[in-house]
């Protein structure tokens, strides 16, 4: 069975961590062993023949143009008539859209819904089954969804998004109070990220360090919300000068951006930044506990029975509340703040693998049941 899912490539480690999440999970209730991925952000990659153009470094090169961008040529190459033979989608058993923020103020304008979904995936909807697994919001860290609900665009996306899934399945309770306002529903699960170790079999390890995380803003964006991020850099600065006395720290960084701030911030400080997946996880597998921003560092880290507490400026850090973990708004935060939630790991890490367990093992039975084969391919 071929499946083919909508994702990112050699973008996004937390991508990757909900990918083969995913893919563990399918390959639990289909066997699913022949997977295609489409690079949601260039979706010319649905186009084997065109794969090139992003995995190249093409595309990014064109973005730093001032005009030819890389998503404006993959528009304009996609107008060619589909190869019904070799696309990504049409080929496809199974479609999937990889765990990742759906719900958010002008998703209707994303680049993957119109040349993936509208002009490929309908003309073959009554044979292929489309599964919408993890699909969270990305939103100001208080929001309660009003910038959604108040615009009539984003409302008629969600609902045919929300349609044309055989499956759909939450990541946060935010997304679930949308639908819900929408006369939608869909179940609210841990992020399938908690299942990468599994699929790249990735065992704990004995702890080694605390991991600590530092994003300039707390997250990717700032919604208006005035972060002040000199504030942030000097409580996290404080912080690790404190933490680091007691523990040994490692800082994991995402990006070369992150590993470039630690740099700034925390001078001699032990840094990490990895290639792959398996990479970062073999360093999670080895942590004790996970303070900072990246969500999908502390679902990493949780899913080795270890404990997180996440420092946020959107909705996606509210995501750790369905695995049993605590997240602060950035502005809200002091070294104190910090300093607390490290005692209270500290003390409380070993206890944290029995809860989790239970929340993985009721995660794992949930997605089972869902993707059944009964109900997908009717």
């Amino acid at each position: 069975m071929k499946t083919s899912i909508i994702t990112t490539i050699n973008h996004n480690v937390g991508d990757d961590f909900v990918r083969e999440g995913i893919q563990f999970l399918l390959r639990q209730a289909f066997g699913c062993s022949n997977f295609s991925l489409i690079h949601k952000h260039i979706p010319l990659t649905v186009r084997p023949e065109w794969e090139w153009y992003y995995l190249s470094g093409l595309s990014r090169l064109l973005d730093r143009l001032p005009r030819a961008k890389g998503l404006f040529w993959s528009r304009l190459i996609d107008r060619l008539p589909c190869n019904a033979a070799t696309d990504k989608i049409l080929t496809a058993d199974l479609l999937v859209q990889s765990g990742a923020p759906v719900y958010w103020k002008g998703a209707h304008t994303n680049e993957w819904f119109e040349p993936l979904i509208r002009n490929r995936y309908c003309a073959i909807t009554r044979n292929v089954p489309f599964l919408n697994i993890g699909a969270g919001t990305c939103l100001p860290y208080h929001s309660e969804g009003s910038e959604i609900l108040s615009d009539p665009e984003c409302t008629a996306y969600i609902r045919e998004l929300h349609a044309l899934s055989t499956v759909t399945t939450l990541r946060d309770s935010l997304s679930h109070s949308i639908l819900n306002r929408l006369g939608l529903d869909a179940p609210v699960l841990p992020c399938p990220s908690i299942f990468a170790r599994d699929n790249l079999k990735v065992d704990p390890k004995i702890p080694e360090y605390i991991v600590l995380n530092f994003m300039p803003l707390g997250g990717h964006y700032d919604f208006g919300q005035a972060i002040s991020s000199a504030m942030w850099e000097k409580t996290f600065a404080d912080f690790y000068r404190s933490v680091s006395c007691r523990e040994r720290v490692l800082f994991v960084c995402h990006d070369t951006r992150e590993y470039a701030h630690v740099h700034r911030i925390a001078p001699g400080a032990p840094r990490f930044i990895g290639q792959s997946a398996r990479d970062y996880l073999e360093v999670y597998s080895r942590a004790r506990y996970f303070i900072g921003c990246r969500v999908h560092g502390a679902f990493a880290t949780a899913s080795f029975g270890r404990p997180a507490f996440i420092v946020g400026s959107d909705t996606r850090a509210r995501m750790t509340e369905q695995i049993g973990l605590q997240n602060v708004f950035v502005s809200d935060t002091s070294p104190d703040v910090l300093l607390d939630a490290a005692d209270r790991l500290n003390r409380t890490w070993k206890e944290y693998d029995d809860c989790f367990r239970n929340i993985r093992n009721m995660a794992y039975n949930s997605y089972q049941d869902l993707l059944s084969l009964k109900d997908c391919f009717r």
